[in-house]
């Protein structure tokens, strides 16, 4: 049988490590605690559907992650970036799999913390894997810079989500500052590549989105609107690695 190419296992991966992050989010912030027991509000139907498409695509994952590191241990040669991506993709699938009979309870914050940072760099490593196939790329900083910031604030934002599970209000300062420093870094890559029309108008237009969000959340969260605000980040990482990896032309035969 004949195995995906490296593109098709980064695309597929990318589409279902988002489909993992959007049924964590929306099971993580659908529960409330109630005397230290973790309880959920989602409708039943809702809670299950969830569940069933977080176990699936994580299966899914798992299986590109399997077929990625056998490709890479069969083709040869192989390009350092596909390399690279691989040996992360790898790692973090690892790693979020080994840390998943902690998350239900939400008892342990560094674990809720890990699941959002590591599903969303995750999913940019699927993408830098599909973005390195047979291309030459070089690497924009910028928005590598950019990408990092929003690991950052992801990471902070689950944080202060763990925190208000248990009714306490923590990390908002950090969150701020990590914030405004993400949409400068985003817009000035953004503008450094205007000449890619689509990804960088995209790109700063998500990160006007997601101030906007921001600031509806400070004081309170509502489902739909903080689970959008998760969403947008996980779109604006995909977008960060588009603009982070750019196309290079080969160089012309001699």
């Amino acid at each position: 049988m004949k195995m995906p190419s490296f593109r098709s296992v980064g695309a597929w991966g990318a589409a279902l490590t988002v489909v993992i992050l959007a049924m964590s989010v929306l099971l993580r912030l659908g529960t409330r605690l109630e005397a230290g027991e973790a309880v959920s509000m989602l409708p039943a139907a809702m809670e299950q559907a969830a569940r069933i498409a977080h176990r699936l695509a994580a299966m899914g994952v798992g299986l590109l992650a399997v077929g990625a590191l056998v490709q890479l241990a069969t083709q040869r040669p192989v390009a350092p970036g596909r390399r690279n991506a691989v040996a992360v993709i790898v790692a973090l699938t690892l790693l979020l799999a080994s840390i998943g009979r902690h998350t239900p309870g939400y008892r342990i914050d560094a674990v809720t913390v890990a699941n959002v940072t590591g599903g969303i760099a995750l999913a940019a490593a699927f993408a830098a894997l599909r973005a390195v196939s047979g291309l030459t790329v070089s690497v924009d900083r910028v928005a590598a810079a950019a990408l990092a910031l929003l690991l950052v604030l992801a990471g902070l934002g689950a944080a202060a989500d763990a925190a208000a599970l248990r009714g306490e209000q923590a990390f908002g300062p950090a969150h701020l500052w990590v914030a405004t420093l993400f949409i400068v870094s985003a817009l000035v890559a953004a503008w450094h590549q205007r000449e890619r029309v689509r990804v960088a108008t995209a790109v700063a237009a998500l990160a006007g989105v997601q101030f906007v969000l921001g600031f509806f959340l400070v004081d309170q969260r509502p489902l739909a609107l903080a689970w959008t605000h998760a969403m947008v980040a996980c779109a604006l990482a995909l977008l960060l690695v588009s603009l982070a990896l750019r196309p290079t032309p080969a160089p012309a035969p001699r």
